[in-house]
């Protein structure tokens, strides 16, 4: 039955179903299976794989994210993608445990003549030496047709960046986008890697290194691949990087070479001020730059810096097409110079991400006069969430009303009455032993599960809170360091504190962040989980405005459930919020 209809679904995602192992064996799923965080077992395991091996199956994609999958469950993979049948082409491995056991089935099977493999996400899963060898041998393989590779968070990047320069240089010519993220990347390895790309073998088009911990040192290699003339790199990904200005002078003498072929740049969340505009401007403004889309979202630039990117825009020598400006601390003043910058010199923008700003009146009506405009090429402008962000208008319409789970509640920690304030007094409570109880860090999570569209509010007191959201399967009986949220990889959390401030806290990555005066007691959250983002907010107890204080920005593969840590003699308190 399993993927052998003849009529079957374009897509079967697991996740949306509450099934047993018998149940799971029973579905009929189509093209995409996406079994992320189901719990799997070696049964229904078996019983999906089996689909490989049928000649009417037509089982392409396959994602077992987030499961537990065993090494006899790697096994039962390895051999379905050897199966003369096996028409899968997308197989999703996110955080699966992979053991040193597994990898010998399963990269064997990338060497397989019958592969039809062009997607590989192993994200999250140490490969070890073992692991990166056996890469290496199949990346080396005649039959190997990987095109899209993911290796985010997969450490031993030092080693693993020496092998992919090895594979890059002479034997992958199929590859087409790599995406190495979340791995500190050490200068030796990524120098050998990066230039591998300018290998005339490598075509290699799209490269990911977001939160890399780049240095300048990085930047000027990228730019020498950039400038190589044999690179055929069309797009780049720094987001989540810090990025100051001498690293993007570093970038610039790639970005701006006569034999630059990069077409999108992102730089997301990398620190970015007013200060650093001049130096983008210059480099949309140069006779060479080819870019026609940049993504600089999530940057303090203010008003002052967009109309230095104005600037840039207008030049004769710009081909940018497409501009992405979110949570960038616009208001009013600088959508307007950027609207009379679009009127005075007609430049080739034809979108613009204005989300999660203040545009006002007067720079909403100046933009939207420009897609008006027949003599302009301004064709959409996104102000999605614009606005000051009253708690009557824009986020408070995704209000969602939460309770706490008091089956989480840590034994130091006491609801109140209608389980909506949690207060650490540091007495020890006797609760029922539950295997989701937070048994070492002082946490409690809510009750609801979290997906779509979610607002909320929660109001700390004391002199320190972590407050954020994370998946049902985080760690309830370890350390701080295991189990604590915003400490690990299945949660996000501010931290607030009287004493040092506050930060954005995912797994090893802490953001300082600056606050408003008065040290606001009142945050906001907000989910959006279709576009991977989860932002912070302090909430005014006058006027209810809201000021940004930081976003996360991730591929959400479950629900979440908003979760606290309290500190001794503290408390949080869920507010009412729409």
């Amino acid at each position: 039955m399993l993927l052998m209809s003849e009529d079957p679904l374009d897509e079967f995602d697991l996740r949306n179903y509450k099934t047993s192992d018998e149940g799971r064996q029973e579905t009929t799923p189509g093209c995409a299976v996406l079994l992320g965080g189901c719990k799997l077992t070696e049964k229904p395991c078996e019983t999906i794989v089996s689909a490989l091996h049928c000649s009417n199956s037509h089982l392409r994609e396959l994602d077992f994210s987030f499961n537990d999958i065993h090494d006899s469950g790697m096994r039962l993979i390895s051999i379905g993608l050897t199966s003369p049948f096996c028409k899968l082409q997308t197989l999703r491995l996110n955080r699966c445990k992979l053991t040193e056991k597994c990898w010998g089935n399963l990269i064997s099977a990338f060497q397989s003549e019958t592969s039809h493999l062009s997607e590989l996400d192993l994200t999250d899963n140490d490969l070890q030496d073992s692991g990166i060898r056996l890469l290496s041998t199949a990346l080396r393989s005649p039959n190997c047709k990987i095109q899209i590779l993911r290796m985010k968070g997969c450490h031993e990047m030092g080693r693993t960046c020496e092998v992919l320069a090895s594979a890059v240089s002479c034997s992958l010519p199929n590859l087409r986008e790599l995406d190495l993220s979340h791995n500190e990347l050490d200068y030796a390895g990524a120098s050998k890697l990066l230039t591998s790309m300018t290998s005339p073998q490598c075509q290699l088009e799209t490269l990911r290194l977001k939160r890399c911990c780049l240095t300048c040192q990085h930047c000027e290699l990228l730019a020498s691949v950039l400038k190589s003339g044999t690179a055929h790199l069309k797009e780049l990904d720094l987001s989540d990087n810090d990025l100051d200005d001498p690293m993007i002078e570093s970038l610039s003498s790639g970005l701006t070479s006569p034999h630059c072929a990069l077409k999108t740049l992102r730089l997301k969340q990398c620190g970015l001020t007013e200060d650093s505009c001049p130096g983008l401007a210059a480099i949309l403004s140069a006779d060479h730059c080819p870019l026609t889309e940049l993504d600089l979202s999530c940057n303090v630039l203010q008003d002052s810096g967009v109309e230095v990117i104005s600037e840039g825009l207008t030049s004769p020598n710009c081909k940018l097409e497409s501009l992405r400006l979110s949570f960038c601390c616009i208001s009013e003043p600088g959508c307007v110079s950027m609207a009379a910058a679009l009127t005075s010199r007609p430049a080739c923008l034809k979108e613009l991400d204005l989300s999660y700003n203040h545009p006002g009146d007067a720079g909403t009506r100046a933009l939207r006069a420009r897609v008006q405009d027949p003599n302009c090429h301004l064709t959409l402008v996104n102000f999605d969430h614009g606005g000051l962000f009253c708690l009557t208008t824009e986020l408070g319409k995704y209000a969602c009303s939460l309770s706490f789970d008091p089956g989480t509640l840590h034994p130091e920690l006491s609801l109140s009455e209608d389980k909506s304030s949690a207060t650490c007094r540091g007495e020890v409570h006797t609760y029922p032993d539950r295997p989701e109880r937070f048994t070492l860090c002082p946490q409690v999570l809510c009750a609801e599960p979290l997906s779509g569209r979610c607002y909320w509010e929660a109001e700390w007191s004391g002199c320190k809170a972590l407050l954020g959201a994370a998946y049902k399967c985080i760690e309830r009986k370890g350390s701080a360091d295991v189990s604590g949220i915003g400490a690990n990889g299945s949660s996000w959390a501010l931290e607030c504190s009287t004493i040092s401030g506050y930060k954005a806290w995912h797994g090893e990555r802490r953001v300082e962040i600056l606050v408003p005066r008065g040290q606001p007691r009142r945050v906001g959250v907000f989910l959006d989980r279709p576009s991977g983002t989860l932002s912070f907010y302090s909430v005014s107890s006058a006027s209810g405005q809201l000021t940004h204080l930081h976003t996360f920005r991730e591929a959400f593969t479950e629900p979440l459930y908003a979760g606290f840590w309290v500190a001794p003699e503290c408390s949080v308190a869920l507010c009412k919020t729409g």
